[in-house]
């Protein structure tokens, strides 16, 4: 994968709590989530303040703003030693 920029928005959450975040997308869809059981589009991307990925109801979104900044996608690999 090529680099992703990474998005500012305004962002009101299920309890309506308003507040901004920086976000590297993943992912669009339409369905449900946890926190959003009626179906909607969806978006699930990284939160880069709370470092953990979340999924945003579009609807929450208000003003999205990319950054001139990109993120490189890079694979993770995890070693695991041999068991001799």
């Amino acid at each position: 994968m090529g680099p992703s920029p990474i998005v500012t928005i305004d962002y009101t959450n299920w309890k309506g709590e308003r507040e901004t975040r920086q976000i590297l997308p993943l992912r669009l869809f339409f369905g449900t989530s946890e926190w959003h059981p009626t179906p909607q589009w969806l978006l699930e991307a990284l939160d880069l303040g709370r470092h953990q990925p979340r999924t945003f109801a579009l609807s929450g979104m208000h003003a999205p703003e990319t950054l001139e900044i990109l993120f490189q996608t890079v694979e993770v690999v995890h070693l695991v030693p041999a068991i001799p």
